[in-house]
């Protein structure tokens, strides 16, 4: 593939086959930031991309939304899979393919390519750095923040959570949550649905979440893989100020996605999206 892929929004797309008959297929990503990751993958497909138009949504509401209505060409659609397996909101649809997590960046933060960023970064002056201790360590401190996105989940707040970067509330000063600042916002987000509580229980939370995965819950399934990387990011930085230096989340973030075939699962994405090429797409659009 190119280095740089070009592509379409979903309106452009439609209206290229109104007026101009356009009758390539398409894959359609939630969103722009989605393509960066997604190339990745790509590149593990037989696909002659000629002969495939790349497509970005908007955002799932407008994908979903277009879906539903009809979309006016063949297309495979590639969706974050968000709470929608827990709640059994899937679509049920060959089009549709779901990542096996939240977000896809819960791919990159996975422990395997942690380890492999982890052997990138480190040198004989560094202290080594045990990376399951490190996503164990990760995962506490953001702990109070996914008990209150396990609590939305299950009691279905209409509020905005895992979209919000953790130095809002003041991760990256201590690399922990400032829970004043969290506590005020969600129950500020709460008032504007009508929804009017005094104080979170703090104590109830923790033991909803313990009981959670005690019945096999994991974070990957309702903790978004951005605010993961969040952490993740922040971390690094306090163990490799050095090196992470010249590094902003941009990079890091590249660095995470060059590993991404050392999650054994991007191998089955793959698999399930090149199934549903076959399937869907005219045989044109394959590289035998």
């Amino acid at each position: 593939m190119d280095n740089l892929i070009p592509f379409l929004t979903l309106e452009d797309k439609i209206n290229a086959v109104d007026i101009y008959q356009d009758k390539r297929p398409a894959i359609i990503v939630e969103g722009s930031t989605d393509l960066f990751v997604y190339e990745k993958v790509f590149t593990k497909l037989n696909l002659d991309w000629h002969e495939i138009d790349l497509v970005v949504a908007g955002g799932k509401p407008s994908l979903l939304k277009h879906h539903n209505a009809g979309i006016n060409f063949d297309y495979i659609a590639l969706l974050d899979l968000d709470y929608e397996r827990i709640k059994g909101t899937c679509l049920q649809d060959e089009r549709i393919i779901y990542t096996h997590f939240y977000t896809f960046e819960n791919y990159i933060t996975s422990l395997e390519i942690i380890a492999k960023v982890i052997d990138l970064y480190a040198t004989i002056r560094d202290n080594p750095i045990d990376p399951d201790l490190l996503l164990k360590d990760i995962f506490e401190s953001i702990k109070p923040f996914s008990m209150l996105c396990l609590k939305k989940m299950n009691e279905s707040w209409g509020i905005k959570l895992e979209d919000i970067g953790l130095e809002k509330w003041d991760y990256r000063t201590d690399l922990k949550l400032n829970l004043e600042k969290l506590e005020e916002y969600v129950l500020s987000e709460l008032r504007k649905i009508n929804i009017d509580i005094e104080n979170l229980n703090w104590v109830e939370l923790e033991k909803e979440l313990d009981e959670a995965f005690a019945n096999g819950l994991e974070y990957n399934n309702f903790v978004s893989g951005k605010r993961i990387f969040d952490a993740l990011y922040y971390k690094i930085e306090e163990k490799y100020p050095t090196f992470m230096k010249s590094r902003n989340k941009s990079l890091f973030k590249k660095d995470l996605v060059s590993f991404i075939f050392e999650n054994n699962l991007i191998d089955e994405l793959v698999q399930s999206i090149g199934s549903a090429c076959l399937n869907h797409f005219e045989s044109k659009v394959l590289i035998s």
